[in-house]
C-alpha cells in the first residue's frame, strides 16, 4: 500500500489539478483499470479544485493498494452551509475569477458522487469541509478481497525506520523517507504503530471528533471495555460508561459480553451459537434501546470435542486470524467456526446506525468487509439536519457504520469526567452503578430494565476480583465445558488466564507465531483451545489505548460488573476463512521456481547486514522486491557491482 499527499493553494489556478495528474501516474504505474483510472481522476480532479476554488487551502491525501484507491482531501475553508444544495448539479457559489477562467458550473460533487464507489462528506461552518471517497481498481470486485486499515503519513515519518524490524510478516518498507505497505504481508496488527514514536502509522481515521458522527441521538457506541478502564485512578468503569451516556448517542455498550460469549462457544461442548447469514438481522430484537437480543433459534451445536484437529482456535482477533490465513495456512481448519467479537456485534447491531471505537486496524478491516458483503455503504449524501453543521451521510438502505479511534472517544469522555461539561449523567463517586444504567444516564425509554437479571443471569463478586454478567446458556456452556458447580466463569475481559479446560490463552504477536509453529510441527498436543491475541495483554495492550494493560485489566477485573456490560452471544462464521496468497512469488509455479532462484543468488551476493539501510527489513526482503521489480539492487549501500539484478541469470 502506498501513502500519497499533496498541498493545495487556495485560487492557485496555474497549478490546480497537479495532485490529481500525479495520483493519475501512480494508477497507470500499477496497471490499474482504465475505467477507474478514469472515475479516479475525475473525482481526484473536482475535490482539488473545490479548494482552489472555495477554501483558504487544503490538502489531498490518498492511500493506494491493490485493490482501491482512499482519497481523503480536506480544507481549512469557510464551510459548507447547505451540503444538500451543493450536492446539486448547476448550484455553485463561485467566485468571479473562477467563473472568468471557466470554472464554477455546479458540478464538482455531482462529478464525485457520480464516480466515487463509496463517498463521505462533513463539513462546519467556518473551520473547513472533509470529502473523503473510494473507488475501486479491478472491474466487477465491489467488494475487495481483504482491506488495511493502517494509515501512513509521510510527512510526520522521520525516516528512522522502527516499523521495518516491528513488522513480523515483512510488510513496511521506507524509501525516500516515505512509509508504504506491502498490504499482501499485512495482518492488520498494531505493531508498526507501537514502534513509531513520531505517530506516522496510526489508525485510519475518517471521524476525527464526535461532532463529526450524524444522528448521535439514534446511534448506537460499542466501546472496547479497556477504554471503560482507561480513565485514571479516580474513574471506574461505572463513571466512564456513565459519562459516555452523556454524549449524546443513543445508548453505549461494550464488546466484553461478545468476547465472553465467543470464548464460551468455542470451548464448550455442544453450546448452541446464534446462526449466521442474513437471518442474522432479521432475529435481533427490533427495539433500538435493547442490551443484547435473546434468539430462539440456534444454529447447530458446535462441538469443540468433536472437531477433527486439535487444538482448537478461537478467533478472538482478527490480526491473528490473518497471520493464520498468511502464515499458517495448514492451520486454518482449526479456527472455530465464529465471528469475532466485534464482527458479531455487528451481527447484532447492524440494521442500526453504530458507531465502532475499535481498537486495532484489523477490527476495523474485519467490520468493513463484513459490512461491505452485506452491501452496506454510503452513496449520495443526505440533508444535513442543522444547517450543515453536521457531516452527512451518503444514503443507503442500510445504516452506514461509523468508525472511531480511542483517542476521539478518551478525549471527550475526559471533558466529562473532569469537569469541563455539567449536563448529562452524574458521573461522581455517589450514585455512579446508579448512572452507569442507560434509564439513570437518561438514555433510551427501558434500556435499563431491558438488561434485567433475569436476561443477563447472576453476577458474583468474589472479594476484589468481579465476574462479568452472563447469559444463561453461556453459564450452562461454560459449566458444560468441565468447570466445577459452582465455579466463577472466565472473565468476560481483562487479565488473560490459563482455564482448567485445556484452554490457553497467548499475547503477543511474536510469541503467538512461536506457539503456531509449535503446532504447526505437531509439539502443542497437550492443548485443547488455543486463545491468541497479537497485542501483549490481550485487546487491553492495544498502542491506541490511553492506559498500560495491565493497569487498565486490574482496573476492569475490579469495576466491571458495576459497568453493567449486558448481554452478548457467539455468532456463526459469515465469511469462510480461507488462506491468503500472500507469500507467492507468482501465481505460475514455473515462474515462482525460477524467481526463488534468483532470489537466492540475490541473497548470497548481498552483505546479510539486515541493516535496513535500503528501505527493507531484511536483506532477504530486499532481494525479493528487486525479483518483484518493486526495488533496484543499487538501494543496498553495501551491494558489490557483481550483485547487480542484471548479472544474476535466470535459471
Amino acid at each position: 500500500m502506498e501513502f500519497v499527499s499533496y498541498d493545495i493553494a487556495s485560487n492557485d489556478f496555474r497549478r490546480a489539478g497537479a495532485a490529481s495528474r500525479s495520483i493519475k501516474e501512480h494508477l497507470k504505474r500499477i496497471g490499474a483499470d482504465a475505467e477507474a483510472i478514469r472515475r479516479t481522476m475525475i473525482a481526484a480532479y473536482e475535490a482539488e479544485m473545490n479548494v482552489v476554488i472555495h477554501s483558504v487551502g487544503g490538502r489531498l491525501e490518498a492511500s493506494l493498494c491493490d485493490s482501491q484507491i482512499d482519497v481523503n482531501v480536506v480544507d481549512d475553508g469557510p464551510g459548507i452551509p447547505d451540503v444538500e444544495q451543493a450536492m446539486v448539479e448547476g448550484f455553485s457559489t463561485a467566485g468571479a475569477e473562477a467563473r472568468a477562467l471557466g470554472f464554477g458550473a455546479g458540478m464538482g460533487l455531482p462529478n464525485i458522487r457520480r464516480n466515487a464507489d463509496r463517498l463521505r462528506i462533513s463539513s462546519r461552518m467556518g473551520e473547513g469541509t472533509r470529502v473523503s471517497f473510494t473507488v475501486y481498481l479491478k472491474p466487477g470486485e465491489a467488494v475487495p478481497s481483504r482491506l488495511v486499515s493502517l494509515y501512513a503519513s509521510a510527512d510526520r515519518c522521520r525516516d528512522c525506520r522502527a516499523c521495518l524490524t516491528a513488522c513480523p510478516t515483512q510488510a513496511m518498507r521506507v524509501r525516500d523517507g516515505r512509509p508504504s505497505v506491502l498490504e499482501h504481508l499485512c495482518v492488520d496488527c498494531a505493531e508498526c504503530i507501537a514502534a513509531c514514536s513520531s505517530r506516522a502509522l496510526t489508525l485510519r481515521d475518517e471521524v476525527p471528533t464526535l461532532e463529526d458522527v450524524p444522528d448521535r441521538e439514534r446511534t448506537l457506541l460499542v466501546v472496547p471495555p479497556a477504554l471503560l478502564a482507561g480513565c485514571g485512578a479516580d474513574y471506574s468503569p461505572a463513571q466512564v460508561m456513565a459519562a459516555l451516556r452523556g454524549l449524546g448517542f443513543a445508548d453505549v455498550i461494550t464488546s466484553a459480553p461478545f468476547e465472553a460469549a465467543l470464548r464460551d462457544a468455542a470451548t464448550a461442548r455442544d453450546a448452541p451459537a446464534t446462526p449466521a447469514g442474513p437471518e442474522v438481522r432479521d432475529q435481533a430484537a427490533p427495539a433500538w434501546d435493547q442490551a443484547g437480543p435473546v434468539w430462539d433459534q440456534a444454529a447447530p451445536p458446535w462441538d469443540q470435542a468433536a472437531s477433527p484437529l486439535r487444538p482448537v482456535i478461537v478467533p478472538s482477533c482478527p490480526a491473528i486470524v490473518n497471520l493464520i490465513e498468511l502464515r499458517f495456512p495448514s492451520l486454518v481448519t482449526c479456527l472455530a467456526p465464529f465471528d469475532s467479537p466485534w464482527e458479531a456485534v455487528q451481527a447484532v447491531y447492524g440494521h442500526r446506525a453504530v458507531a465502532y471505537v475499535v481498537s486495532c486496524p484489523s477490527q476495523r478491516s474485519a467490520l468493513l468487509l463484513q459490512a461491505q458483503a452485506r452491501g452496506e455503504g454510503e452513496g449520495p449524501a443526505e440533508a444535513p439536519t442543522d444547517g450543515g453543521r453536521r457531516p452527512t451521510r451518503v444514503a443507503h438502505p442500510e445504516p452506514a457504520a461509523e468508525y472511531l479511534t480511542p483517542e476521539v472517544v478518551h478525549q471527550a469522555v475526559m471533558v466529562r469526567l473532569t469537569g469541563g461539561e455539567t449536563a448529562g449523567a452524574d458521573v461522581g463517586d455517589a450514585g455512579c452503578e446508579a448512572a452507569a444504567t442507560p434509564a439513570a444516564a437518561g438514555v433510551g425509554p427501558g434500556a435499563a430494565a431491558d438488561r434485567g437479571t433475569a436476561e443477563r443471569g447472576d453476577t458474583r463478586e468474589d472479594g476484589d476480583t468481579r465476574q462479568a454478567a452472563m447469559t444463561p446458556a453461556a453459564v450452562e456452556a461454560w459449566a458444560g465445558a468441565g468447570a466445577a458447580p459452582g465455579a466463577d466463569p472466565a472473565p468476560a475481559a481483562g487479565p488473560l488466564r490459563t482455564r482448567s479446560d485445556g484452554l490457553l490463552t497467548v499475547t503477543g504477536i511474536r510469541h503467538v507465531i512461536t506457539v503456531l509453529e509449535q503446532v504447526e510441527n505437531g509439539l502443542l498436543s497437550d492443548v485443547d483451545v488455543l486463545d491468541l491475541y497479537a497485542c501483549e495483554g490481550g485487546c487491553f495492550g492495544s498502542p491506541l489505548l490511553p492506559e498500560n494493560h495491565h493497569v487498565a485489566s486490574h482496573r476492569w477485573d475490579r469495576g466491571r460488573v458495576a459497568a453493567d456490560m449486558g448481554v452478548g452471544t457467539a455468532v456463526t462464521r459469515r465469511r469462510p476463512f480461507a488462506a491468503r496468497p500472500g507469500i507467492r512469488l507468482d501465481e505460475d509455479m514455473g515462474r515462482a521456481i525460477q524467481k526463488l532462484g534468483r532470489m537466492q543468488a540475490l541473497i548470497r551476493s548481498l552483505p546479510g547486514r539486515d541493516c535496513g539501510a535500503c528501505g527493507a527489513p531484511t536483506c532477504a526482503a530486499l532481494a525479493e522486491d528487486v525479483v518483484m521489480e518493486r526495488a533496484v539492487i543499487e538501494l543496498c549501500p553495501y551491494a558489490s557491482p557483481a550483485s547487480d539484478e542484471k548479472e544474476v541469470p535466470d535459471r
